[in-house]
């Protein structure tokens, strides 16, 4: 689904702008409140969770509880990938 893939890569997106660590919790909220805020197609919005379990599954996100994500070690580093080739450094 295109559209899921996009969400993954916003919510890669968010996540990078940070400096994050295993410790750092995300919450579904978060990813609502930054990664969709502007998006008013309601299909859209139903794909987070999909895009999330997604994560979860490629080994990216582990869930920590019902609305809980932090990075794995694996998407530890595909983050840090992900900032140096969008910096150009990579």
């Amino acid at each position: 689904m295109i559209a899921t893939e996009k969400l993954k890569k916003d919510i890669v997106n968010y996540i990078a702008s940070f400096s994050p660590t295993r410790e750092r919790v995300f919450t579904v909220r978060d990813f609502n409140s930054q990664v969709m805020a502007m998006t008013f197609d309601a299909a859209a919005r139903d794909g987070l969770g999909v895009s999330l379990e997604e994560l979860v599954a490629d080994g990216i996100l582990e869930r920590r509880a019902a609305t809980d994500y932090s990075l794995t070690e694996k998407g530890l580093a595909f983050v840090r990938d992900h900032r140096l080739a969008k910096s150009g450094q990579g």
